[in-house]
């Protein structure tokens, strides 16, 4: 029978056995005790919960048969070597449960005075996962930041020193990570207008963001750029930065430019056009005037002034179609034209008054093109004046022309043929290398007050023609531009042209124009050669007139009408009136609009052909002998 002490000191013991084992059961870590050998000897219910096996299969086994992964426990393996050392062992390990769910857990291990030993196993996988969720965000971030075409960098939001930058930073503003990290945008005077930072503090003060603010900037090189910053407030280990995102809208920007040009240059179009027409009418006047002059005055010296100042006027001609191909892009208004003595006039027009003297190497079997006159002579003019230009303190321009051939492949943009080659080539300054393959685009410009649209225009109008530019230059080394154009076999006109006899008719012509000027010099023009004529202003008096003729019985020789009258019916629409009448009178079409398509094919829209003006009176020679011949009613 047990004494008193003995019970007593039984019932301690068994109180505290229940007090361990409700701390054992009660403990939120899994927890096992084992022999020194590594055998288990007891677990509670959490242990049981993580590895996913009852008591019973867990008390018994050796700790290095618990379902750990291989994995794991080749990266941390079982030291009871340090446990005997008396040291606290802690690891990380993976246990696979019998459903095949992976369990990563936290162990510490220590071995007791009495050479047992106690493990406890946190089970750690959210926080495992957490962390690899935050691992996986943060190199998605550090590989957007990195791999990102905008400029992405961080800065301190209390000196505003740069902390990060990324390779779009470098490849816009052209800053390394050694020019930027720990120096202000304000030390690297990254800022073009100082007013567009300050909008930037404003912004991120009032809201702590920004969104699409329009900035300029510059680069280490000093090169301006147009960008578009978003820009945040956010905490980096507690301390705040600003993260700024900068778009280069800078091609962006200009293209925007170009449209609100070309838009301007469609208003200049509209209004060139109808300058153009007036001026070529009141040209028409002065061309027809002394035309006439000429006829009358028998004097050599009034007649060669008379016929110089026609040159001239010739040549303001062809200016006025110039402005008009540069406004509105006309099609070029082509025939059989030698190059002989067209391309020396053409120059030496161009240099005339200049410091710059010219030397011709023009081949004398120079063959023919098939050109619009006015358009190459604007070619010509355009590189002449930029040769002109590179030579501000003088110098020579060289023209060299010659007859070539290119076979199949042996030219990048044009086929198999024969063509002229026009070379003009001048010691001026050069063009940088970097500039060579854009000055034809539009708007682009190496001139400090230039408008960029010259070469632009010469490339248009060469091409039209099914030829060709290029260039070659270097700077400091003068540019030779060369100029193909398609070469023909066809005889030209111009001799025929000359020696043209007289025309003469007879029977009625009815001219309808809008311009008084116009309707008497043409008047004077077809009496002088024979005719009797009969003006209108408008197409719906003219077709009324035709009418009423028919009706009588009474014929008409051809019909001369003006292609657009203010406020009333012109040729277009009258013609067609005509030809419900009559399908093969000669009813010819003239205009100052030299580029407009029926000028061009007049006979596509009923016209028989047609004359631009300002003409001369040779020109409405040629044009009657041709359709009319010695016509007699």
């Amino acid at each position: 029978m047990k004494n008193a002490g003995e019970f007593l000191l039984e019932s301690s013991l068994n109180e505290s056995e229940t007090r361990y084992r409700t701390l054992l059961e009660l403990a939120v870590d899994g927890i096992l005790l084992g022999s020194h050998e590594g055998i288990i000897t007891d677990a509670n219910q959490c242990m049981c919960n993580i590895i996913g096996l009852p008591k019973e299969k867990i008390v018994g086994t050796h700790v290095g048969t618990l379902p750990f992964t291989p994995e794991s426990l080749s990266k941390s393996p079982l030291r009871f070597d340090l446990l005997q050392k008396g040291e606290i062992v802690i690891n990380e390990r993976t246990f696979v449960r019998p459903d095949g769910s992976l369990v990563d857990i936290e162990m510490r291990s220590k071995m007791m005075p009495d050479g047992t030993y106690q493990s406890t196993y946190r089970d750690i996988t959210d926080r495992k996962q957490a962390a690899q969720a935050l691992k996986n965000s943060e190199e998605k971030f550090r590989k957007a930041f990195q791999t990102s075409p905008d400029s992405i960098n961080i800065n301190r939001l209390s000196d505003g020193m740069y902390v990060s930058i990324n390779r779009g930073f470098t490849q816009v503003m052209e800053y390394t990570e050694e020019d930027a990290i720990g120096k202000t945008s304000i030390e690297l005077n990254v800022w073009q207008k100082p007013e567009d930072r300050q909008r930037l503090v404003t912004g991120l003060k009032a809201h702590g963001f920004v969104e699409n603010l329009e900035a300029m900037f510059c680069s280490k090189s000093g090169r301006r750029i147009a960008g578009l910053m978003s820009a945040a407030v956010i905490e980096l280990d507690g301390v705040p930065h600003i993260i700024s995102t900068t778009r280069n809208i800078t091609e962006l920007k200009q293209t925007e430019e170009a449209l609100r040009n070309i838009q301007k240059l469609d208003s200049l179009g509209v209004l060139a056009g109808g300058i153009a027409h007036d001026f070529n009418n009141l040209m028409g006047g002065i061309f027809s005037y002394i035309d006439l002059a000429m006829a009358e005055i028998k004097n050599e010296k009034a007649l060669l002034y008379l016929s110089n100042a026609m040159n001239v006027m010739d040549r303001v001609r062809g200016l006025t179609q110039q402005l008009l191909t540069f406004a509105k892009g006309g099609a070029p208004l082509q025939k059989i034209t030698p190059l002989i003595p067209f391309i020396q006039e053409t120059v030496q027009f161009a240099l005339s008054g200049s410091n710059v003297s010219c030397r011709f190497e023009i081949a004398n079997d120079l063959r023919p093109c098939n050109i619009d006159k006015n358009q190459i002579a604007q070619v010509i003019d355009n590189i002449v004046i930029n040769a002109k230009q590179a030579m501000s303190g003088g110098g020579n321009v060289e023209i060299l022309a010659r007859n070539i051939s290119i076979g199949e492949k042996n030219h990048a943009s044009l086929g198999a043929g024969d063509y002229v080659q026009i070379s003009v080539k001048d010691n001026g300054v050069g063009i940088p290398r970097e500039s060579i393959a854009r000055i034809f685009d539009p708007f682009y410009t190496t001139k400090a007050t230039g408008h960029g649209l010259g070469l632009s225009t010469c490339y248009s109008i060469v091409t039209r023609h099914g030829g060709s530019i290029q260039v070659e230059s270097e700077s400091g080394k003068g540019s030779t531009f060369h100029i193909l154009l398609p070469a023909t076999i066809e005889a030209h006109l111009s001799i025929a042209e000359a020696v043209l006899t007289s025309h003469s008719g007879s029977g009625t012509i009815l001219v309808m124009d809008d311009e008084v000027v116009i309707r008497e010099t043409i008047k004077r023009i077809l009496a002088s050669l024979g005719y009797t004529v009969e003006c209108r202003t408008g197409g719906q008096e003219a077709v009324n007139f035709y009418q009423s003729e028919v009706m009588a019985g009474r014929k008409i020789a051809a019909m001369i009408f003006d292609l657009t009258v203010i406020g009333g019916m012109g040729g277009k629409d009258a013609v067609a009136e005509i030809r419900k009448l009559d399908a093969d009178i000669p009813v010819f079409i003239v205009s100052g609009y030299a580029d407009d398509p029926i000028m061009k094919n007049p006979q596509a829209y009923g016209f028989t052909a047609s004359l631009g003006k300002p003409y001369r009176k040779s020109e409405v020679e040629k044009m009657l002998e041709t359709h009319l011949g010695n016509h007699h009613n």
